[in-house]
């Protein structure tokens, strides 16, 4: 429970302007003193900097908060703070704790609770200030629902909106569900950046943002930052390249990346509502875009311009045939042959009434192969199939690899190569 706590700043915003000492020095500046100035050194530190250290600037953080209480700008002093009994409920160190109670048995009048006051606290000093204020950083609930001005309708209403959403992330903004509060008088739906801007102006400190994820404004805690824009990272990046994805796949991947808590339902809250984003198998969890070009749904043409009836299974094994891990479900192959105007899906076979153009879809060397394959009728060995490419050429090499990969040619019990759908 000691300061500094994995997850949470190891500078709280508030007194960033406090510990960090713009004047020059006639002296060198160490390195933390440095690492001090260029860094926020927010919760997100943890995962680009080594424990030890974040244990030493936060050594740093709290000797300069310390020597500086005295003199703490009015900006900060004034700033509004839960009562005792509300941050006790907080992770916060057991001498910190032990000073709140010691406040708490005294008689305290009705004043508002702000920075200023709880300096005023007997042995509230630096270190349990710095406590504090980094705590609450990580705990929006705690601090939305306790700050404000006491008896406002208005207040109370704000509150209720920053805990709502709190309690929602991470969403896109038009998701969030206010209840009453979700629209103004005439109906138009509330800016969540707004929201935010007029909450701190009136003191709340918040730790979350809205940010701009693939033509959406999403609305994330802040500590989470880093790890939402991998996963969107990671999700357009996987797509592109397969074509599908799984959100338990992106939720493993940024874990390996950020060493952040992500699971399935951080990565589905952050990309649901995107513009481009489409379930195949919402109960599976695979996903993709709606983009140009999709090399999966570009295999299912190629796959369609040589053979006019299919079942989804074998289909389904010649596009995934390299594919390490679990294989799609049914019910992503055909949602990926919907996307394809010419096809139909029909008791567990995917049709077109012609093939498509060939042309379009396949490449030189795909469509001298399939050629030759097409005059051998019951398929060729590697080895003819290594004699006619020399015959006419070309290298052997991206032939092998292509008849190893494409979903186009499948390899029989007796070693021969066919056509997809002529066995």
């Amino acid at each position: 429970m000691n300061y500094p706590r994995r997850g949470e700043p190891i500078v709280p915003r508030l007194l960033r302007p406090l510990v960090v000492d713009r004047r020059p020095s006639p002296f060198a500046i160490d390195p933390d003193s440095e690492l001090l100035i260029r860094d926020e050194l927010g919760a997100g530190a943890w995962e680009r900097l080594a424990p030890e250290v974040c244990w030493r600037v936060s050594m740093l953080v709290i000797d300069r908060v310390q020597t500086r209480l005295r003199s703490l700008p009015a900006a900060i002093r004034d700033t509004p703070m839960p009562a005792p009994h509300v941050a006790l409920g907080l992770p916060i160190e057991r001498r910190t704790s032990d000073t709140l109670r010691r406040a708490l048995a005294g008689r305290l009048d009705g004043e508002r609770w702000t920075v200023g006051r709880y300096v005023k606290i007997r042995r509230f000093g630096g270190r349990a200030l710095v406590d504090l204020l980094a705590a609450l950083e990580a705990n929006p609930e705690t601090l939305v629902s306790s700050t404000g001005h006491p008896g406002s309708a208005a207040d109370r209403a704000l509150n209720e909106s920053l805990l709502a959403i709190a309690r929602q992330l991470p969403v896109a903004e038009h998701r969030l569900n206010l209840g009453e509060l979700r629209h103004g008088r005439r109906g138009r739906p509330i800016d969540v950046g707004h929201l935010l801007r007029s909450a701190a102006r009136l003191g709340h400190e918040l730790s979350f943002r809205v940010i701009e994820l693939g033509g959406t404004r999403v609305v994330i805690r802040l500590s989470d930052l880093t790890a939402a824009r991998a996963a969107y990272r990671i999700a357009v990046r996987t797509v592109r390249a397969v074509g599908v994805a799984t959100v338990e796949g992106v939720a493993r991947q940024v874990q390996m990346i950020t060493r952040s808590p992500v699971d399935r339902g951080f990565v589905e809250g952050l990309l649901r509502d995107l513009p481009a984003f489409r379930w195949l198998d919402d109960e599976g969890g695979w996903f993709w875009f709606v983009q140009r070009s999709n090399p999966l749904l570009a295999n299912v043409r190629k796959v369609l311009s040589v053979v006019q009836r299919l079942s989804i299974a074998r289909l389904a094994a010649v596009l995934f045939r390299s594919r390490t891990g679990p294989l799609p479900s049914p019910a992503v192959v055909r949602g990926v042959c919907r996307a394809v105007p010419e096809a139909r899906i029909s008791d567990g076979m995917v049709t077109v009434d012609r093939p498509l153009d060939r042309r379009a879809h396949l490449n030189e060397e795909e469509s001298r192969v399939v050629r030759f394959l097409e005059a051998a009728g019951r398929g060729l060995s590697d080895v003819q199939l290594r004699w006619l490419v020399r015959e006419i050429g070309l290298a052997w090499t991206p032939i092998w690899r292509l008849l190893r990969s494409s979903p186009l040619f499948e390899q029989s019990p007796d070693g021969r190569f066919c056509l997809i759908g002529s066995t």
